[in-house]
This record gives C-alpha cells, structure tokens and sequence, in this order.
C-alpha cells in the first residue's frame, strides 16, 4: 500500500507540475485574451464615437432639409399667389426703358430658376440623409457585433481561468492528500 501511495503522489507530483506549466500557459493566453478585451473595448470606444457624430451630423442635415423646404415653400407661395401670366408680362412691358424689361426678365428667370435649385438642393439633401441614416444603421450593427464578440471573449476567459485554478487546486489537495498518506 505504501508504494502505490509513493507512486501516487510521484504521479500526482508529476500531474501537478505540468498543470503548474499548463496552468502557466493559460495565464498567458488569458493575458492575451484581456488584451483582445481591451482592443474590443477601444473599438467600441470608437464606434460609439463614431455613431455620436452620424447622429449629429443626421441632426444638422435635418436642420438643414428644414430651413431649405421652409425657402421652397416661401418661393412656391409667391409664385403661386402671382401665378398669372399676363401678369409677369405686364411686369416685364411697364419698364420705362428696355434695359429695365431685361432686368424685371432677368430678375424673373432668375426667380423661376432659384425655385428649381431649391427643389433639387432639397431633394439632394434628402438623399444625403438618407445616406447617412443608412451607414448609422450600419454602425449601430457593427458595434452590437462588437459587443457580443466582447462577450463572448470575456465569458470565455472566465471559464478557462475558472477551469484551470479549479483543476490546479484540486491537484493541490490530491497532492497533499498523497503526501499524508
């Protein structure tokens, strides 16, 4: 009995030295894995960041499209309310001089064209937010990835690091069990 004990604890002796290596090896990868971790977390960091400016700049692009339908609005009003033809001719015809006429034409054409930009700067800007709702949801899908990855990594470390003291500390008392006996 006493030399299965003696071999026992030389095993155990032996077991326990390479936990003791392994349990080395794992300290290391759970060094690099709290260093994943941190990279995660920078990330994210980033990400978030990077989601505060969409918002704001989704936030300026709103205030924008706002004051642009507001001038378009304003335009189409005017030129609803002076909608008639005869009207605009009449304008143009009672200029005291021609050079007056191209002037009163040029303002009008002017006019007509400032409500054409307005409308294509309006639809512009729209299209822009659009974009930029869209690469915000993009971001928002990226970070949550992120997120769950950081989880996962994080769970992961706590079992190995969990699992390998437990099985050294078991070794532990195996040992010194053997070294009773």
């Amino acid at each position: 009995k006493g030399l299965k004990t003696s071999t026992n604890y030389l095993n155990t002796q032996k077991k326990h030295k390479n936990t003791m290596q392994e349990l080395v090896f794992i300290q290391k990868k759970v060094s690099n894995r709290k260093e994943l971790l941190k990279e995660l977390d920078r990330e994210l960091k980033k990400q978030n960041n990077l989601i505060a400016a969409k918002n704001s700049s989704i936030k300026s692009l709103e205030q924008r499209l706002d004051t642009l339908e507001h001038y378009y609005k304003h335009l189409v009003v005017n030129t609803y309310k002076h909608r008639d033809s005869r009207i605009w001719f009449m304008y143009i015809l009672a200029s005291d001089n021609i050079e007056q006429g191209y002037r009163r034409w040029k303002y009008l054409k002017n006019y007509a064209n400032a409500i054409n930009k307005q409308g294509e700067q309006i639809l512009e800007t729209k299209q822009e937010l659009n974009n930029q709702k869209a690469e915000l949801l993009n971001l928002r899908a990226q970070t949550l990835k992120s997120q769950q990855a950081r989880e996962k990594e994080y769970n992961s470390l706590l079992k190995e690091e969990s699992k390998s003291k437990a099985y050294a500390k078991k070794l532990s008392s195996n040992q010194s069990k053997y070294r009773k006996q």
